[in-house]
């Protein structure tokens, strides 16, 4: 019977997606709007010699994806819009299974998530909580302490913001998802540049660091466990 449940609402995912993507013709539209941006996942075109143009998505924990059109269009405003076009006419239908699985998954809030391993609050980055956060930053004295985590890096490019940044207090986490154009909420940029406050990270690849503008070197007030771990117990093998 939990099989037998599973599988239906894995294939109701599917009848649910494929409406959703079908309800327009235009390809580019069904992968942008119809995938990416309903799950959260990022695209990124370009026209290659050997495959012409093509797509790589990435499915966050599903993984990265590429599909290519063998569409040879040129590199022009006309060219680039049937290329990607192409591409995403090859990665619609691709995508459907992972899409389906996404669109089955039970919904949990952060708080149910958190709440067995952290007794504080978990919440969205709005101004009213970034309020919070300042206030909490007034009780510590001259130093404080944070913890962050990065999430959701795009394809070949870990310049860029990552969709998800987590900052944790002793009394809340929080969760800021950058706009559409990846920026930084000014309260993230003020804390950031804000060398009263030592920036804790678990960050051996040194991406997370990287992606937020931050020196990849430890310093006072940017530290990283792993590193720290190393330092102390040697570089595990």
């Amino acid at each position: 019977l939990l099989f037998a449940y599973a599988e239906c609402h894995i294939h109701l995912g599917i009848l649910i997606c494929a409406k959703y993507v079908m309800a327009t013709s235009n390809p580019t539209q069904q992968l942008e709007q119809g995938l990416c941006q309903k799950f959260g996942w990022v695209s990124d075109y370009s026209l290659t010699k050997d495959e012409g143009w093509i797509v790589i998505v990435s499915c966050g924990h599903h993984g990265v994806f590429k599909f290519a059109s063998h569409d040879y269009s040129p590199d022009s405003i006309k060219g680039r819009k049937i290329g990607r076009g192409a591409a995403a006419a090859v990665a619609v239908p691709g995508l459907q299974p992972i899409a389906a699985l996404e669109a089955a998954r039970q919904v949990i809030d952060a708080e149910q998530l958190y709440q067995s391993t952290f007794n504080g609050k978990v919440v969205q980055a709005t101004s009213e909580q970034w309020v919070s956060f300042w206030s909490w930053r007034a009780t510590q004295g001259l130093v404080a302490a944070v913890a962050i985590d990065c999430e959701g890096f795009p394809p070949q490019d870990l310049g860029l913001t990552p969709m998800l940044i987590q900052v944790a207090t002793d009394e809340m986490i929080l969760m800021e998802l950058p706009g559409p154009q990846r920026q930084l909420s000014p309260d993230m940029q003020k804390l950031l540049s804000d060398n009263s406050i030592v920036k804790v990270f678990c960050d051996g690849t040194k991406s997370d660091r990287r992606a937020l503008g931050l020196p990849t070197d430890l310093s006072p007030t940017v530290q990283c466990i792993e590193a720290l771990a190393d330092q102390t117990f040697g570089v595990s093998k």
